[in-house]
């Protein structure tokens, strides 16, 4: 935390990492802290999301993330994860996994030869929820982490995660 934010951040957000029940101010302090950038309107957004939920951005719960221009508070793969667990539980009836070429033509009605396609289904409360998530195959397209042993076909299973846990 220190080499991204600077000594002085990380002393300052020291009090609040591993806090799993913030107040609106204290996320607001966070956010403001690790994204200074981040217009106020989304800052309020995801404060109001982690004092309501028990939500903490140190913890990867939540980002804020300028895509050009705007601004979007997404929640991690943990955050959901978490909020799940909290809400009577969960468990993989099906993987995560890479789709088959049969899986694809069966649900999305073509083989993406372009794109690894991942498929979890989750139960819940005694329902199942599937979810379908996509990254591209493509050297040029690696995800952040890469070097650090993240690969596509993690992201499409974290993409995949988050869409059944919705």
């Amino acid at each position: 935390m220190e080499r991204e934010l600077g000594e002085k951040a990380t002393r300052e957000l020291m009090p609040y990492h591993g806090v799993t029940s913030l107040t609106k101010e204290q996320a607001t302090k966070i956010l403001q802290t690790v994204w200074p950038l981040a217009p106020a309107v989304e800052v309020y957004k995801a404060a109001v999301i982690c004092s309501t939920y028990g939500l903490n951005p140190l913890m990867k719960h939540v980002f804020l993330i300028p895509f050009g221009a705007q601004w979007s508070m997404v929640l991690g793969i943990g955050a959901k994860r978490l909020i799940a667990s909290r809400e009577g539980g969960y468990n993989y009836a099906d993987g995560p996994r890479i789709m088959s070429d049969t899986d694809q033509e069966n649900i999305r009605g073509e083989i993406d030869e372009a794109n690894w396609w991942a498929i979890t289904v989750v139960e819940r409360n005694g329902r199942r929820y599937p979810g379908y998530g996509a990254w591209p195959k493509s050297k040029e397209k690696a995800p952040y982490g890469a070097d650090k042993g993240n690969t596509a076909q993690n992201m499409a299973f974290i993409r995949s995660e988050s869409a059944a846990l919705q």
